[in-house]
């Protein structure tokens, strides 16, 4: 199980949307991104999150920025 070794690497994740993934009007320990580090490491998983959300994006407005929102070596998005 990834996370059960002292010595393993981080899950990486990505938060990537637009304001419900901002956590538009939140404070950011409130919004989605947080809330799900948080689930997860209680789960026993060592994770980081970046918090790629950018509110009143669209469709077309996270497909033009997917290369640069999302880092080299993220595992999950």
């Amino acid at each position: 199980m990834a996370g059960s070794s002292a010595t393993a690497e981080p899950i990486k994740i990505a938060a990537f949307g637009d304001s419900l993934m901002a956590s538009y009007q939140l404070d950011p320990a409130d919004g989605f991104p947080a809330q799900l580090k948080r689930a997860l490491i209680a789960k026993g998983l060592e994770i980081e999150m970046t918090d790629a959300g950018v509110s009143g994006d669209t469709t077309s407005g996270g497909l033009e920025r997917l290369d640069w929102s999302v880092q080299d070596g993220t595992d999950f998005v």
